[in-house]
């Protein structure tokens, strides 16, 4: 190969390079992205709607935390032949659990602090990785404003890259345009939604009365 066919070689390989870093760095959704990972650093506190409502299952899940000592959740499971109510509640070193309207039942503490450290979930996994997972397995495609909860955030529509071997699921996520944190996640169908609210906002979580208790 020529000296000249090698510089034309290496001009288009450097033009190529620098178009994939223009287009990377003024790429709105990643942007935005970015600034919702850092903003999920900093929250205290939090509450976490789940819906999944796939064929053959009906869950809602209720999810409330406030930082470092408090964490409530309700789980509803709508199944025709078995339908049941599920409260677990953690405050401070203790825990509690009853089942469809029971008395409160003492159990074994969870691993302190866990929630706290982990933020909301997704499933089983912290949002903060979803959200950092998309920045590199996902477009996101801006598809105007939506409400969630009374609140206005962008909604960006989900598309795995081609080639990518990722989990996420392909459907949308709404944001919050001043806070940039996440308002909403759900798939491409509807049936599964996450809903979050109260982020940073006073979260009040008793432990029970002595009367509510099995003792």
């Amino acid at each position: 190969m020529s000296i000249l066919s090698k510089k034309f070689v290496w001009g288009i390989f450097l033009i190529v390079v620098v178009a994939w870093l223009l287009l990377r760095d003024w790429n709105p959704g990643r942007r935005e992205l970015e600034k919702s990972q850092l903003a999920l650093l900093s929250v205290r506190s939090w509450h976490v709607k789940a819906v999944n409502a796939t064929p053959g299952l009906d869950l809602q899940t209720e999810d409330d935390v406030s930082c470092p000592d408090f964490h409530s959740i309700i789980t509803n499971t709508a199944v025709p032949e078995n339908p049941s109510v599920q409260e677990v509640l953690f405050v401070g070193s203790t825990a509690f659990r009853k089942v469809n309207g029971s008395k409160w039942v003492s159990v074994p503490r969870r691993q302190v602090g866990r929630a706290c450290s982990d933020g909301p979930l997704i499933e089983t996994k912290p949002l903060i990785a979803t959200i950092v997972e998309m920045q590199t397995e996902a477009h996101l495609k801006n598809v105007g404003t939506a409400d969630s909860n009374g609140v206005s955030c962008r909604r960006w529509e989900i598309s795995l890259l081609r080639g990518s071997m990722s989990r996420l699921p392909a459907g949308f996520i709404c944001i919050d345009e001043t806070s940039h944190l996440p308002l909403e996640i759900q798939n491409r169908e509807g049936r599964v939604v996450y809903q979050f609210s109260n982020w940073n906002a006073p979260i009040k979580i008793e432990q029970p009365l002595d009367s509510e208790i099995v003792q």
